[in-house]
């Protein structure tokens, strides 16, 4: 298309090309439109079968809608000098590259721009389906991932393409009417996305199934993964019990993906650098809610990276066994600590056990570091819980029972007993006497304790306050 032609001794500009302007002409192999055409309209060069580029020169300010729906198009290019328009990688974009206009249909592949937020109408229509039609096993358009950035999807943006693969990533967009409709090989979709809105029939021959049930398509997008061998049958997909999720850097096992319950524990971290971790009380994955039931045994063993740990869940036996350089801890919801579970972190000091109840055998042994820990709300200590920790006060008041060298190697100047008490083993204070006002010697056991409160005077000789 010229920048302008001569008839008859005088001149003419072409200004625009008209609405399928082309349709039909079958032998074209590429296009150059000259600096002169101003508008191209809709569907000007559809049906052209055998064009496979289109080069737009700098004029060009107005491209109607599926103005290049060919199907072996496999390049669309625009003069740098053009104000509205753009090509990256060959694919059509407004010239701010904000707007996806068209994926030429024979074009294998796309990688999205970050700064696209909107794909046109008809921009992917047909993608594919004449090269999936040539050869079935051959490369072809199948894949495409909608960033979370976009916002609107055109009505018929993928009409009849031949997508396989379609995961949107999150946000929030807008679908437009047939948007999806009749992409017959579809069999793999990740709906991430919160959908503003959907036009209608946006996903016509899609069928969306949890077991014999067929979904409505607005409880189909709640965040689901479906799969299938094509686009008439879609799956809910539930992932399978031992498999792995992975949310905000740690790797989290399923235990129970049954209808009802749903259930995952935390057993290692996504990023073995990474220095601070939180295990929340649940995870939302793939349009489930999954409830963290622990953190499990052994899950950042020996992790000499992890700074801080939060945790709204059970921790699991010696989950965090010898990380060094630990040094705060926060366990918001969690109720018991396992065995083992920060044995031998030498610089732990700042721990919050916020409603634990129950600690493990030598749960903060070899705590080197760890000096102050409120324990009013714990009702059981297990066997060797804070040997060798730095504890100057045990605000037993809520302890029922007290195990075997519990607070052995400490240096505790403070200890209070509520009544509730009714088990300590002879041995949980070794290395300790406790004595009455008198300087009388008190047996370690319940009944001699239940309710006392205790300070060091001298030596390791615990006295008892007398109010």
């Amino acid at each position: 298309v010229p920048s302008s032609v001569e008839h008859g001794g005088a001149e003419y500009v072409p200004v625009s090309i008209g609405e399928r302007a082309f349709d039909g002409c079958y032998t074209m192999v590429s296009v150059s439109i000259g600096d002169a055409v101003a508008s191209i309209g809709n569907e000007a060069f559809k049906g052209c079968e055998t064009l496979t580029s289109v080069s737009i020169g700098d004029a060009v300010a107005s491209i109607g809608e599926n103005a290049f729906g060919c199907p072996h198009l496999v390049e669309i290019s625009v003069s740098d000098g053009n104000a509205a328009f753009a090509s990256v990688d060959g694919v059509l974009y407004d010239k701010e590259v904000s707007t996806l206009l068209r994926f030429p249909a024979s074009k294998r592949s796309l990688d999205m721009p970050a700064t696209v937020r909107e794909i046109a109408p008809w921009a992917f229509a047909d993608a594919g389906a004449a090269l999936k039609g040539e050869d079935p096993d051959g490369n072809h358009f199948r894949y495409a991932k909608i960033p979370a950035a976009v916002a609107t999807i055109g009505a018929y943006a993928f009409f009849g393409s031949a997508l396989e693969c379609l995961k949107f990533s999150g946000g929030s967009v807008t679908i437009g009417d047939y948007a999806f409709a009749e992409c017959r090989s579809l069999n793999y979709v990740v709906f991430g996305a919160d959908f503003a809105e959907v036009g209608n029939d946006a996903f016509s021959g899609c069928r969306f199934y949890d077991g014999d049930a067929r979904m409505e398509l607005r409880d189909a997008m709640a965040g689901h993964k479906f799969t299938g061998k094509d686009s008439s049958h879609l799956e809910l997909y539930v992932p399978p019990l031992r498999g792995t999720i992975i949310h905000d850097g740690v790797k989290y096992r399923i235990t129970d993906n049954g209808a009802d319950s749903k259930k995952v524990t935390a057993f290692r971290l996504a990023d073995e650098n990474a220095t601070k971790i939180s295990i929340p009380a649940s995870i939302s994955y793939l349009g489930f809610e999954w409830t963290v039931t622990s953190i499990a045994p052994k899950a950042f063993l020996r992790n000499g990276n992890i700074v801080s740990a939060t945790s709204e869940v059970d921790v699991g036996r010696s989950a965090f066994h010898g990380c060094r350089n630990l040094f705060s801890v926060t366990l918001n919801g969690a109720v018991s600590v396992g065995a083992y579970a920060f044995f031998g972190c030498p610089a732990l000091k700042d721990v919050d056990l916020g409603c634990v109840t129950a600690l493990g055998t030598s749960a903060f042994s070899g705590c080197g570091s760890l000096a102050r820990i409120d324990l009013s709300g714990v009702s059981s200590v297990g066997k060797h819980a804070f040997y060798r920790c730095a504890l100057t006060e045990a605000d037993l008041s809520s302890a029922v029972d007290v195990g075997y060298g519990a607070f052995t190697g400490t240096d505790l100047a403070e200890v209070r007993f509520g009544n509730d008490l009714s088990a300590v083993d002879p041995k949980a204070f070794f290395g300790y006497a406790f004595k009455d006002g008198d300087g009388g010697k008190i047996n370690v056991n319940a009944g001699e304790l239940k309710g006392k409160s205790f300070e060091r005077r001298a030596g390791k000789a615990l006295v008892e306050v007398v109010s």
